[in-house]
């Protein structure tokens, strides 16, 4: 198991726009869950996970904490429905979650719920985080969890 490694405080709030999932958008603040160890063996530390900023839902609905995070595994961030079940995924290894609607992968379409559309996501008035607009996460076709 990697050892908890002291990382400055993640006081960055990001809030996400337009997701097509009205359970994904909403504001997200930096997550408050107890250390625990990833599936990569990596433990978490408030705020992190994966040695990467890590956010719960400011309104405390999801059934996963944190709910927007980045996967060692699968090099990727990631994005959880309110029950838990992985909503939406963009590969890449950027150190937060992507802001550039001008990626190279095109968004993939869910075979359940709304019509794929690429949520927005902004750091909050609160954030110091400048030029970031939106994201381009892209919708699961299997509701597997993260």
């Amino acid at each position: 198991m990697t050892e908890n490694t002291q990382f400055p405080p993640n006081t960055l709030f990001i809030e996400i726009t337009g997701a097509g999932l009205p359970e994904v958008d909403g504001l997200y603040i930096p997550s408050k869950a107890p250390p625990q160890k990833s599936e990569s063996g990596t433990l978490s530390s408030p705020g992190y996970w994966n040695d990467r900023m890590a956010w719960d839902r400011a309104d405390g609905k999801a059934a996963r904490s944190p709910a927007l995070s980045y996967s060692n595994s699968y090099k990727s961030w990631r994005i959880s429905r309110l029950d838990g079940h992985l909503a939406y995924e963009i590969t890449c290894d950027d150190e937060l979650p992507p802001t550039d609607t001008n990626r190279r992968e095109p968004p993939k379409r869910s075979t359940r719920g709304p019509a794929a559309t690429r949520p927005t996501i902004c750091p909050s008035a609160n954030s110091t985080i400048p030029d970031a607009t939106s994201s381009v996460l892209q919708p699961l076709a299997s509701a597997s969890g993260i």
